[in-house]
């Protein structure tokens, strides 16, 4: 670990730690189940190694937790304290008396088997992908985040791509590219040296591309950092399939591959809306923000609105709506990097000289997915996506404002331009007298 790594580490234990950080999706290693709560280990997050007690969230308890036999629903939910069992708890929250509250509790790895493992905290991204036999695949790409190199050159680019490459087998580099967030990740065949493969890709570049990769790299820096990547097979791997074509992602208990689905538009805005404190939006915007799109949207985009708020909104339909206004959000890429727990399982190799193989048996999002991970090339783009939204409606209510200013300057210069009320143009007493004559030559008596 380098010296700012090491520096970013301390900082990061001596201000986030303690049990008073912890709140979101953890993973709970139980050390006693009581009657209504369970003490346990937080095994991930900023409150890693803490002890806390939490209140049972859903609809298990200690009876299914602890017992080990009896209906295939209790034998499923039990977790083995001696073998290091593990719970997925999810919106954890301070209550009283110093015990946690959740939102639900499920069993995540209850009964541990020979060469389990669990990683924590991994930052990834899962492809799901056709194999050259036809078959579904489906990759996890976990970045070692702790061995993050930046660079300042194609030439150090090149350099380091290599060395990470011979070293781990897989490397990606992270930077800013033509004015997008760009990633790329590499892998070393069996055939040919790993300084082969980056000279290979860079030599297959358009110079004009090339001397694009070289401003971004002189510009933030291109981040690079070894890959290790962990495949789901088997009997996993074909129920996820089963239910993602059958459109019941829910129902996937093992590994979700909507977990890593960057969060909509619409779910940010109403995030952006909902902040409170420092980083609220000014008073008004919200209220401001949700009447200007009433008055655009449709019938079917006003009831979706009425019923789910901006979460129920399409992307489409909000980037219609911004247009309108003169905004413009970058669209994202709908599969991102998300922070996950992986449960790693262990399977004998066919053959005696060859490794075992590791596999994925679950995984558990911690926290949500983002279009790129917090690396330090992207930290710029990273900060603009999470306030991406906030200055987008603050920016409508702006154009808002200035519509309804034009629209006041415009009936003060109309009403600056007409004629007193007791007055007539020049020309318009002529027309009534013409008006007035022609009622007489009718024949028709005007009364007095």
């Amino acid at each position: 670990m380098d010296t700012m790594a090491a520096f970013k580490k301390a900082r990061a234990a001596s201000q986030g730690g303690g049990s008073r950080s912890i709140n979101g999706n953890i993973v709970l290693q139980p050390t006693e189940f009581k009657d209504n709560t369970v003490v346990g280990k937080v095994l991930t997050g900023k409150g890693a190694g803490s002890e806390i007690e939490v209140e049972y969230g859903g609809k298990l308890g200690k009876k299914e937790y602890t017992n080990a036999k009896g209906r295939k629903a209790t034998t499923s939910s039990f977790v083995d304290i001696e073998a290091g069992g593990t719970l997925r708890v999810e919106r954890v929250r301070p209550g009283d008396d110093g015990i946690y509250k959740s939102r639900w509790m499920r069993t995540l790895n209850g009964q541990p088997e020979e060469g389990d493992s669990l990683l924590a905290d991994a930052v990834c991204k899962a492809t799901r992908y056709t194999r050259q036999n036809g078959q579904p695949g489906m990759v996890i790409n976990r970045l070692l985040t702790d061995e993050e190199t930046l660079t300042g050159s194609v030439d150090e680019l090149k350099s380091v791509m290599a060395s990470t490459m011979e070293a781990h087998g897989t490397a990606a580099f992270f930077g800013v590219v033509d004015g997008a967030p760009t990633d790329m990740i590499l892998r070393k065949k069996d055939d040919v040296t790993a300084e082969e493969t980056v000279n290979s890709f860079f030599e297959n570049l358009p110079d004009e591309v090339l001397a694009k990769v070289e401003e971004a790299a002189k510009d933030t820096g291109i981040s690079v950092l070894p890959v290790t990547p962990h495949w789901v097979v088997g009997t996993t791997l074909e129920a996820i399939e089963t239910h993602m074509a059958e459109g019941k992602p829910q129902a996937i208990s093992t590994v979700n591959p909507t977990t890593w689905q960057v969060p909509t538009m619409g779910m940010r805005l109403n995030r952006a809306t909902n902040l409170q404190g420092d980083d609220a939006l000014p008073e008004g915007t919200a209220d401001k923000l949700a009447k200007a799109f009433k008055d655009f949207a449709d019938k079917d985009e006003a009831e979706a609105f009425a019923k789910s708020g901006w979460a129920g909104v399409k992307d489409s339909t909000l980037t219609d709506f911004f247009a309108k206004h003169g905004v413009t959000v970058a669209p994202r890429e709908e599969m991102g990097w998300s922070t996950q727990t992986l449960v790693q399982g262990t399977r004998e190799p066919d053959n005696e000289n060859d490794p075992e193989f590791k596999f994925v048996k679950k995984a558990f999002q911690t926290r949500p997915a983002t279009p790129f991970p917090a690396v330090e090339a992207l930290s710029s783009a990273l900060n603009d996506y999470y306030t991406e939204m906030g200055e987008a409606a603050k920016a409508v209510v702006a154009d808002l404002r200035n519509e309804a200013d034009a629209a006041k300057g415009a009936s003060k210069d109309a009403a600056a331009a007409a004629p007193a009320e007791d007055e007539l143009p020049d020309d318009a007493s002529d027309d009534l007298d013409a008006l007035l004559g022609e009622v007489e030559n009718e024949g028709l008596e005007l009364e007095n």
